[in-house]
């Protein structure tokens, strides 16, 4: 009932709020915002489990007014899955998932919201589903900065994703250089030598965390593909 912050677990610049659902109070969408203090966010993500109704529309077109993006996101797609499949198992999963994005899509367009951007998701299967097509609309959309840091927090959904964190981290090296060539200038014995090794190790472990090579992130990894974390450790190659 109360908006709640949750830092990133990997970078902790990257603040989410949980904000109240707007059905759950009694209070128009202007007022609504004025209350929650949107003007602080960068951009939103509007949730929904089932559908979407008038009060969501209605907090869009304030968030549009405010000329700020915000996305729809219909979650618990696997749910949906599963459960058709249970009643008849001969459904097309193609085509129901087709149905139930044109639903959202129609529903949100009837309450006046042109061309709503929805992305079907499951938490629990970021690499199935519209997560990572999300994560491209994002990524095409927001500043560079939120972007990067997005980018390097995001779990290693493809190749693709792995491929331009690369890139992100590569591009990172001109800055750490920048600095390490200012510890150098400044005429204090053992200095220099302390900044390189501190610039070194923050950006191996930047890597390391953007990667998702730290040891928790390979016992996850393990757990889920069943590889040994032994075996996954020895494909480590750390100079």
């Amino acid at each position: 009932m109360e908006p709640t912050e949750y830092r990133h677990p990997q970078n902790d610049k990257i603040k989410m709020w949980d904000l109240p659902g707007i059905g759950t109070v009694k209070f128009t969408a202007r007022d609504y915002i004025k209350k929650m203090a949107f003007e602080k966010f960068d951009f939103f993500i509007i949730v929904s489990n089932d559908r979407f109704r008038e009060n969501d529309a209605n907090l869009a077109k304030e968030i549009q007014k405010m000329k700020k993006k915000f996305y729809f996101i219909r979650s618990k797609i696997d749910h949906n899955i599963r459960d058709e499949k249970d009643s008849d198992p001969d459904f097309n999963e193609e085509n129901l998932l087709n149905q139930i994005k044109d639903n959202c899509s129609k529903g949100l367009q009837d309450q006046g919201i042109k061309s709503p951007k929805v992305f079907l998701v499951s938490s629990l299967s970021l690499d199935q589903y519209e997560f990572g097509a999300m994560w491209k609309t994002l990524e095409e959309e927001l500043p560079e900065h939120q972007r990067d840091a997005l980018l390097l927090a995001l779990p290693n959904i493809s190749l693709e994703v792995i491929e331009q964190k690369k890139k992100v981290l590569g591009n990172k090296i001109k800055w750490y250089t920048l600095a390490s060539f200012f510890g150098a200038a400044v005429p204090v014995p053992g200095l220099s030598e302390a900044v390189d090794i501190g610039l070194t190790m923050q950006f191996a472990n930047e890597c390391l965390q953007s990667l998702g090579l730290r040891p928790e992130s390979l016992q996850k990894l393990s757990d889920v593909t069943s590889v040994p974390y032994r075996d996954l450790w020895k494909e480590l190659k750390i100079l």
